[in-house]
C-alpha cells in the first residue's frame, strides 16, 4: 500500500511538468493551478529533493529570483498567460473542451505580483529563502547562495516596512490561507521568518546583522503561545490554532527551550484539529465574514477551515514519523491511500464522509494532479518506507 501510494505521488508530481520559455518548470496543478505559483513550489522542495529533483530545484529558484522587483518583492507566480483565466476556464467554463482550456506555454514567462484582493503573497519572500536553504543543505552547493547572497539580503529587508511593535503586520488574503483575510500579525509568517533565520545562520550567512533574533524569538512566543491550550494561536486576540503551524514547531523546535516538541504533539492530538484526522487547516472555523465572496461564489466557503488537504494530512503523518509514533502515521496513511488508491492521483482539498472524498461543486473541481499534495504524500511515504 505505501509503496503503491509512493509511485502514484511521484507519478502525480511529474505530470506536472511543463516546458517554458525558460526551459523545464513544474507547475502547482493539472488544470486551474496549471501556473507557475511561487508558494505551492517552495512548499514542493523537500519532496522534490527526496526525488533527486535538485536540478529542477535549482533551476526554478533562479527562475524566480529573475523575476524580483526591483524592491525586494517576490512573485505569487508566474505564467506565460494571465493565471486567472486558467482558474476562470476551469472553474466556471469547466464544461468546455479540455483542448480549450489548456493554455500552453509557448509564450514568455510573466510574472505576477498581486492576486485578486490586489494584495502582494506576503509569503513568498519567506519562502523562497526556506528553499534556498533546504537546496543548500541537501546538496552542499554553496554557489546558488554565493551569487545570489545581495539579492537575498534585499528579499529578508522587504518584511522591515512590515514590524510594527516588533512584530509583522501582514496584509489581508496574502498568505496560503489567502481565502480568508488574516491581516495582522499572524503566527505563521513568524515561526517562518524564524526558521529561515535559524537556517542561515547554521550555514554561517547572516541575513540581516541588525537583526536581533533572540529578542525576535522571545516576543513571538510570548505573543502567540497559549499556556492553557499548550498550542499556538494564529492570532494573539483569537482563540484560532492551524495545523500546520503546530506541525512545524514540532518538527523545527524552535521553541524547544520553552516546550517541548513531544508535549506540543500530545497536546495537539488531543485537539479538534486531529479530529476524525488531521488535515483541516484551522480550528475553530473562520467567521463568515473574513472569507472572501469569490470563495464563497464558487461554493468553497469552507476552503481553509473544513476541507482536508492533502499536504496537510501528509505533513502530520511525517511529523508523526519523526517524533516516533509510527502507528499514528501508519493510520493517517491508510486513511490516504483509500482515496488515492481510487482516484490514482493526489488532489488538493478533501471532504471526509465515509471516507475522504475529492470536493466537488458546481463551479469547482478539487484540482488533480496537485503538485504540492504530492510532494507532501512523497515525504510521508518516504519516511514510512524508511523505518521498514
Amino acid at each position: 500500500m505505501i509503496e503503491n501510494i509512493h509511485d502514484i505521488a511521484k507519478k502525480s508530481v511529474l505530470q506536472n511538468k511543463v516546458m517554458t520559455s525558460e526551459g523545464e518548470l513544474l507547475a502547482a496543478g493539472g488544470n486551474q493551478f496549471r501556473s507557475l505559483w511561487l508558494r505551492d513550489f517552495c512548499f514542493s522542495v523537500p519532496g522534490l529533493l527526496l526525488m533527486n529533483e535538485e536540478k529542477l530545484v535549482r533551476h526554478q529558484i533562479e527562475i524566480f529570483l529573475k523575476f524580483m522587483r526591483s524592491d525586494g518583492l517576490m512573485p505569487r507566480g508566474l505564467d506565460s498567460v494571465n493565471p486567472k483565466t486558467r482558474v476562470l476556464l476551469n472553474t466556471g467554463l469547466r464544461f468546455l473542451p479540455k483542448a480549450l482550456k489548456q493554455s500552453s506555454y509557448r509564450y514568455p514567462l510573466k510574472p505576477e505580483y498581486f492576486g485578486e484582493h490586489n494584495t502582494m503573497a506576503f509569503d513568498s519572500n519567506i519562502l523562497i529563502l526556506k528553499v534556498i536553504s533546504e537546496y543548500v543543505k541537501k546538496t552542499q552547493d554553496l554557489s546558488l547562495l554565493e551569487k545570489s547572497y545581495d539579492q537575498l539580503k534585499l528579499i529578508f529587508s522587504f518584511y522591515k516596512t512590515f514590524l510594527k511593535r516588533g512584530l509583522l503586520v501582514q496584509p489581508a488574503f496574502s498568505d496560503w490561507q489567502d481565502s480568508a483575510s488574516r491581516t495582522g500579525s499572524i503566527f505563521y509568517s513568524h515561526l517562518l521568518l524564524l526558521k529561515v533565520i535559524q537556517d542561515f545562520r547554521e550555514m554561517g550567512f547572516v541575513l540581516d546583522p541588525h537583526f536581533a533574533e533572540a529578542d525576535f524569538k522571545a516576543r513571538v512566543f510570548e505573543h502567540f503561545y497559549d499556556n492553557e491550550k499548550g498550542l499556538f494561536k494564529n492570532k494573539n486576540d483569537d482563540d484560532q490554532y492551524s495545523l500546520e503551524c503546530q506541525l512545524w514547531a514540532i518538527e523545527w523546535k524552535i521553541f524547544e527551550a520553552q516546550v517541548s516538541a513531544e508535549n506540543l504533539l500530545l497536546n495537539l492530538k488531543q485537539s479538534a484539529l486531529w479530529q476524525p484526522l488531521p488535515g483541516r487547516p484551522v480550528c475553530p472555523n473562520y467567521y463568515d465574514v473574513d472569507i472572501s465572496w469569490t470563495t464563497k461564489a464558487v461554493g468553497l466557503r469552507h476552503y481553509h477551515d473544513q476541507f482536508y488537504w492533502s499536504w496537510l494530512i501528509a505533513e502530520a503523518g511525517k511529523v508523526c514519523v519523526l517524533m516516533g509514533k509510527t502507528e499514528s502515521a501508519e493510520k493517517i496513511a491508510r486513511e490516504l491511500a483509500k482515496v488515492v488508491l481510487k482516484y490514482q492521483t493526489i488532489h488538493e482539498v478533501y471532504e471526509f464522509k465515509k471516507d475522504l472524498e475529492p470536493v466537488s461543486r458546481i463551479l469547482y473541481k478539487s484540482e488533480s494532479p496537485f503538485t504540492w499534495g504530492a510532494c507532501k504524500v512523497y515525504e510521508l511515504t518516504h519516511a514510512l518506507l524508511a523505518k521498514n
